[in-house]
Order: C-alpha cells, then sequence, then structure tokens
C-alpha cells in the first residue's frame, strides 16, 4: 500500500472511531508513524527500538514533546497548509504543529468534542481566550471559531473586550436552562 493509500485508511480508521479497538488502532498508528514519520524513525533507531518490537500500546515509545520546538514533525512529505505554534509560555522556542489538511484538522476536533458532549451545535460557545487572541497560530483559537461557527446560539463568539456582552450571554444562558 502506498503512503497515499496508507494516510487516507490511517485517516478514515480515526474519523470512524467508535472507542472499540483502541489498541488496535494505536499500534497501526505507530506503525503508520514509525514508517513515514522520518523524525519519529529516527528517534526509535536512535533507542535501538525496531518497531516490530512493540507488540502493545505500552511498548509505544513517546517523542519528547521538546521536539516540537527543535524539529519539523510531519509524517510524510507535504506542505502545511497551517502551522500552529504553542503560546511559548514555557520559554522564548515555541512549539510547532504543521497541518496538512485544516478540514480534517476541525473534523477531527468537532468529533471528539462530540463523543465527550454532543454536538458543538448544542452549545453556546462563549469564548474568553485574551492571550490566543492577541496571538496568530493558536490551534485552540481555531478549534474555538470552528465551534462558533457550528453553534446555533447567535450568542456564540469571542468576548475579549467585550465583558458586557459576554455576561448578558452568560445571563441568557442561565435564564433558558
Amino acid at each position: 500500500m502506498s503512503y497515499e493509500q496508507q494516510s487516507r485508511y490511517i485517516s478514515q480508521r480515526l474519523m470512524n472511531f467508535t472507542g472499540e479497538g483502541l489498541d488496535t488502532l494505536a499500534l497501526e498508528v505507530f506503525r503508520f508513524q514509525a514508517r513515514h514519520n522520518a523524525t519519529y524513525a529516527e528517534y526509535l533507531s536512535l533507542l535501538g527500538i525496531p518497531p516490530s518490537d512493540i507488540r502493545t500500546v505500552a511498548d509505544i515509545p513517546f517523542l519528547p514533546v521538546s521536539f516540537f520546538k527543535t524539529h519539523c514533525i510531519k509524517t510524510g512529505k507535504w506542505p502545511a497548509r497551517v502551522t500552529f505554534t504553542s503560546s511559548g509560555t514555557t520559554g522564548p522556542a515555541t512549539s510547532r504543529h504543521p497541518v496538512r489538511d485544516i478540514a480534517f484538522y476541525k473534523k477531527n476536533t468537532e468529533r471528539g468534542f462530540e463523543r465527550f458532549y454532543g454536538h458543538p451545535s448544542g452549545f453556546r460557545i462563549l469564548a474568553l481566550l485574551p492571550s490566543y487572541i492577541e496571538r496568530t497560530g493558536s490551534s485552540l483559537l481555531c478549534m474555538a471559531n470552528h465551534f462558533i461557527g457550528l453553534s446555533t446560539y447567535p450568542e456564540s463568539g469571542f468576548f475579549l473586550h467585550h465583558t458586557d456582552e459576554l455576561l448578558k450571554a452568560l445571563e441568557k444562558s442561565k435564564k433558558d436552562r
């Protein structure tokens, strides 16, 4: 199977994941990453761990978070459509997360939210994210904006400098219970 076929297969498995077979899916994703993510493959090699030795989820080595500050972590070769960055609260270097398909990213966050809470359309999304709105490259801001767009409540939105509007939206939510 080609890289593109494997990538589509893994993406579909993730999108259709129901919670059953997590270990099997995690091992499939691990094998895909070990084969097509150059940074991760090199990391496994430096650790002296052949991917074939990984038989359980507990055996999967995690890539150090610091690598996202020092390496471009991508699986396959593709241009990033967007690159999310961390807030930089732990130092001047920020972590970077290149994203190949922003629509897939948004749908994936939507599905994750829906699994735990319900579809975002049924929620008032009142976003007060001062440090995120004031900078570019925030994945949280992207996700919140997506959920606000899905919400059927007109009061959903960002409230950076509009605390009076936020208070009104909170009061309305309280009354509508």
